[in-house]
């Protein structure tokens, strides 16, 4: 027993000093934490609602519903359903002044529901909700008619394009580029390269430029096959390559910073669930949106969205671009000094 002890006592000094190792260890604990912010009823993000509604007593009970936290109210029907129509809420819907009488009483009405079709996640939500207050004055039977409409409804084909264009980009960028330089470092390539007159700042370019290739083939052929190209192809463009510089950088990171091409390849699939989990993480939960917004991968998803189901114009999208543009710059800086620091 004693023998064992001194071994598991080496075993754990090393694995403490071992960055690898415990960056391993630790991602299922974080992506734990963060799955459970995202689905805690504090954590949830409500969809944002806009109701045409003119008695008060009614604006208080829907002020209480707890999926119905992010919710305004508006005097103009019309302006209710342009708000919808510019992706600033997720759905609206008119209720009658004296609503609840209507249903205590059985009698039979109608309710106009305007929803966006870009956004199903929330618009399933709404409807839930809307029928869950229904039920609960109504009995068994309701005797309301809910007349919805869907503005921007997103063909079968475009509901998960969003999702396999960014998966796309960090597959590639984060595990595919780091398998390519980490060969290179193991063979000793890279090492030769460096003995050259070629300067790091081209290397890391060349790299960069051969990683976005790939991934930009592969997001064409995304687009063309899922009716992609309906929305502001322009902006499309501008996302995509901003976000594939950015995620390529990432990638980039990881192979000089990892010693073997086996590193490299732990820890890009790591990384790559990270990112992923915590971009799709935010459409559910405002407290990890707060965290994630800065990254990458929620500005790329965020700018797709923008592009293809919202047609947004390019001063819509600015935020979008700083981000990106910033992490591409810092990255870059960070992966050409490290590139130095190796030659040295």
């Amino acid at each position: 027993m004693r023998k064992i002890a001194v071994i598991f006592e080496k075993d754990l000094k090393n694995g403490l000093r071992n960055w690898e190792i415990l960056f391993i260890v630790l991602v299922p604990i974080v992506l734990s934490v963060f799955f459970n912010i995202a689905l805690s009823p504090k954590g949830f993000s409500s969809p944002k609602v806009v109701v045409f509604c003119n008695d008060q007593e009614l604006k208080t009970i829907l002020l209480n519903i707890d999926h119905f936290k992010n919710i305004k109210f508006s005097q103009n029907w019309d302006e209710a359903i342009s708000m919808v129509e510019k992706g600033k809420v997720h759905g609206a819907f008119q209720l009658p002044d004296d609503f609840i009488r209507k249903l205590t009483a059985q009698e039979k009405f109608e309710i106009d529901v305007v929803l966006d079709g870009a956004a199903p996640v929330k618009t399933t939500i709404i409807r839930a909700t809307l029928k869950s207050f229904i039920d609960k004055y109504s009995g068994v039977v309701s005797p309301v008619k809910l007349n919805i409409k869907e503005l921007r409804v997103i063909t079968a084909k475009q509901k998960m394009l969003d999702l396999w264009l960014l998966l796309t980009i960090i597959l590639i960028g984060v595990s595919v580029i780091p398998l390519s330089l980490g060969e290179e470092k193991e063979k000793k390539t890279l090492d030769a390269i460096l003995l050259t007159p070629v300067s790091e700042r081209e290397i890391i370019l060349s790299k960069g430029i051969w990683g976005s290739f790939l991934i930009l083939i592969n997001a064409i052929v995304l687009l063309l096959l899922n009716d992609g190209l309906t929305g502001n192809n322009g902006l499309l463009i501008v996302i995509l390559l901003l976000g594939i510089f950015s995620i390529v950088g990432i990638g980039l990171f990881i192979a000089i910073f990892s010693p073997t091409q086996s590193t490299a390849s732990i820890v890009g699939t790591l990384v790559m669930v990270v990112l992923l989990v915590s971009a799709q993480a935010a459409d559910f939960s405002d407290s990890i949106k707060r965290f994630v917004w800065v990254l990458p991968p929620y500005q790329v998803l965020d700018g797709i969205r923008k592009a293809i189901f919202f047609k947004s114009g390019f001063t819509d999208a600015w935020v979008n671009f700083l981000v990106l543009f910033g992490w591409t710059v810092v990255f870059l800086w960070i992966n050409i000094y490290a590139l130095k620091k190796r030659k040295l």
